[in-house]
């Protein structure tokens, strides 16, 4: 998979959705971001919430 952006995202939160994220496979892959990142996992910049991640 090649993207400008983040070829895979995995966030915690985002706009109105805050929640757990858990079981998250990705397999026989090959990713390419040519500006952002192959992978981003996280809670999208809102730390003022508790999540797991």
């Amino acid at each position: 998979m090649r993207n400008s952006d983040d070829c895979i995202a995995v966030y915690g939160h985002r706009w109105n959705f805050y929640g757990n994220t858990d079981d998250i496979n990705v397999r026989n892959s090959t990713l390419w971001a040519d500006i952002a990142h192959p992978i981003n996992i996280g809670t999208h910049g809102d730390t003022s919430t508790e999540g797991e991640t």
